[in-house]
């Protein structure tokens, strides 16, 4: 009976596990389904949604050479405060990335930064994914969140802050 009792305690808990893993589907591109756990994002999954399709249309805008998508991504206060050719500047150092989002893509964490002093005026969050397809990124931008952060494997990754303004969630470019 004890044997009995264990065993659907550990298949109650590896199907409330199973259960966590959300997929996010980009209706724009075939074939790219970001998954994520929802014990590791700080949004609902509507506003999980919302970040991940910018997020996604950013870097197909770069991939595409595309420097008005690139530019309709961001934040109003990014393109405020970055102007002219220092924004196509970070556009070219974008596009160095040469990222192409294919098959499962795993959304590691959203979280909020916490230190309150950055040039926006709402919380800023780090979006942190693992490239798909043994992609690496080699010559990590200046302004990628996760170049300060050093660990095992971080060149399978890539941040991005963004924010949620009025017009939804905006890529922020910080530094």
């Amino acid at each position: 009976m004890k044997k009995l009792g264990l065993l659907l305690l550990l298949v109650g808990l590896a199907s409330t596990s199973f259960s966590q893993i959300k997929k996010v589907k980009i209706k724009a591109e075939r074939g790219v389904k970001y998954l994520y756990h929802t014990d590791s994002v700080c949004f609902e999954r509507k506003d999980v949604i919302a970040m991940t399709r910018i997020f996604h249309d950013f870097y197909i805008a770069v991939r595409d050479d595309n420097f008005e998508g690139f530019k309709d991504c961001l934040s109003p206060n990014t393109l405020k405060i970055i102007q002219g050719d220092k924004l196509e500047r970070k556009f070219g150092k974008y596009k160095k990335y040469q990222l192409k989002f294919t098959g499962n893509v795993d959304l590691r964490y959203i979280k909020p930064i916490p230190v309150e002093k950055t040039p926006e005026p709402t919380r800023v969050y780090i979006l942190a994914i693992k490239l798909s397809d043994n992609q690496v990124i080699k010559g990590r931008v200046g302004f990628d969140p996760l170049k300060r952060l050093k660990f095992d494997g971080d060149e399978h990754y890539l941040g991005m802050t963004m924010v949620k303004t009025d017009a939804g969630f905006r890529v922020s470019i910080l530094w």
